[in-house]
């Protein structure tokens, strides 16, 4: 059996904009035994691994934990969020009404606009809805 990746939990950090903290919190477990996980220090046990595979079906992250081919989390293209940020200012939405509609949080939405992390595809697709939509109402 390929042995549990780091690599892969970093990307699926990335991917689903959570912090070490907040996947800790959803797993019952400590920010820090989070961080060994994801430097590689200490392996997850199966159950950590089965637990994080169903967190990351929950934020749409495709991503297997064993994987042992590490060109499949190399940082790809970050999403561009400014053009998205140009139509939802058109339309005199404020971070938390486009959080709300997009049933996340205000602090995610602060980070995509700044350039700070990445929406995951769950919510790259959520925006290009609600993109069209604006674009509809506001034109």
């Amino acid at each position: 059996m390929v042995p549990f990746n780091p690599l892969a939990l970093k990307y699926f950090l990335r991917e689903s904009n959570l912090t070490q903290r907040e996947l800790a919190s959803e797993m019952g477990t400590f920010q820090t035994q989070v961080n060994r996980w994801s430097n590689g220090k200490n392996k997850p046990a199966k159950s950590s691994v089965k637990i994080l595979a169903k967190i990351a079906r929950k934020y749409g992250v495709d991503v297997n934990f064993y994987s042992g081919n590490e060109t499949n989390f190399q940082e790809g293209p970050k999403f561009d969020f400014s053009q998205f940020k140009e139509v939802y200012m058109h339309a005199d939405l404020s971070q938390y009404e486009v959080a709300r509609r997009l049933d996340t949080s205000q602090t995610n939405v602060c980070r995509w606009s700044s350039g700070i992390t990445s929406p995951s595809p769950k919510f790259r697709r959520k925006i290009i809805d609600l993109e069209g939509k604006l674009r509809v109402q506001f034109p």
